[in-house]
């Protein structure tokens, strides 16, 4: 618990910086989102475009691994995640420069996890994760480098590494007025399942199909 309220100290932080302090204490008290939930078949993937950023390396960072890159990551709140999402049995995706975290996103497998449930969202949504699937979350990209099909190429890369590794599967959701989102998830070709009402006060969640 005191870590995901350090996390949440840290995240109203960079939004008042960002945002503002109102706009920032308004997203910590509260917040209402549509969700699209979604699916993709990583047989479907489409080849990847070339990218011109030839020093950008994809990492796929468990508790194994993690120490040996000492990686920079610009928000604190992001950094502060990571022991706790690894206790819970995710793993990090990252698209890096040098030791410096320009993106990254998070997965979790029926396998790997290690709370009830996989992970609350699968609960919410009623997905069925069987092997060889996973659920992508939690993705976030530096403000700076966002645009020009930055965030199409990072998801991209992700799902290609997934495939490479034996996925047949991913599942992941957006929310609905997050507009860059919804074209980079159409963009790669996911399929949209039905939506749901987000609510959260303060770590408070819940979850309701959509009327």
């Amino acid at each position: 618990m005191l870590s995901l309220l350090r996390i949440k100290y840290l995240q109203f932080l960079e939004h008042a910086r960002e945002k503002g302090f109102s706009s920032a204490v308004a997203f910590t008290l509260y917040k209402y989102e549509e969700a699209v939930p979604v699916e993709k078949d990583l047989a479907t993937l489409k080849p990847l475009p070339e990218s011109t950023e030839t020093d950008l390396r994809l990492l796929d960072l468990g508790p194994e691994n993690f120490a040996g890159y000492c990686l920079d990551y610009p928000l604190a709140s992001r950094r502060q995640r990571v022991e706790r999402y690894f206790r819970c049995g995710y793993r990090s995706l990252a698209m890096v420069r040098g030791n410096r975290v320009l993106a990254d996103l998070w997965y979790v497998t029926r396998d790997s996890a290690r709370t009830p449930g996989i992970h609350p969202h699968v609960q919410w949504f009623g997905i069925d994760l069987g092997p060889h699937m996973a659920y992508m979350f939690d993705m976030h990209f530096l403000p700076g480098q966002r645009g020009g099909g930055a965030a199409t190429f990072f998801m991209g890369s992700a799902l290609h590494h997934l495939r490479d590794r034996g996925f047949i599967r991913a599942y992941g959701y957006f929310a609905a007025h997050n507009t860059p989102a919804l074209w980079v998830h159409r963009l790669l070709g996911w399929r949209e399942l039905p939506r749901f009402d987000v609510r959260r006060f303060l770590l408070y969640e819940t979850a309701k199909p959509k009327i």
